[in-house]
């Protein structure tokens, strides 16, 4: 599955500062095999006031296996070209087996949300 949306500012308020934004969203889901695989390419160019402009650039990909069992993310942005965020991680039942303090992080608190 593919998708590709265009973003544009519909409306704001003087006070938000906000006064353009265009930008591009592509979205994909891959079944691998042994789970699925998504990313997500967003980017966002923002017209602000006394003419500044900035441009976001956002990678989103997370793989989770069929199971459930076991999910990795990746993030990365970019604000007018310098990195500003990182982030990775996985979780699955040996690791929160090692650290099971980090259950009540890592897990949804309710069946309903699995």
């Amino acid at each position: 599955h593919k998708a590709e949306y265009i973003l544009s500012l519909y409306e704001s308020t003087q006070s938000s500062g906000i006064y353009g934004i265009e930008g591009k969203s592509i979205y994909t889901l891959k079944e691998e095999c042994s789970g699925w695989d998504s990313e997500e390419d967003l980017m966002v160019n923002f017209q602000l006031q006394d003419n500044v402009e900035s441009k976001l650039i956002s990678k989103w990909a997370t793989f989770e296996t069929f199971s459930g069992k076991s999910y990795q993310f990746d993030l990365t942005e970019k604000i007018n070209d310098q990195n500003t965020s990182n982030f990775f991680g996985f979780a699955n039942p040996i690791m929160l087996a090692m650290y099971p303090s980090l259950s009540s992080v890592l897990l949804p608190t309710t069946e309903h949300e699995l």
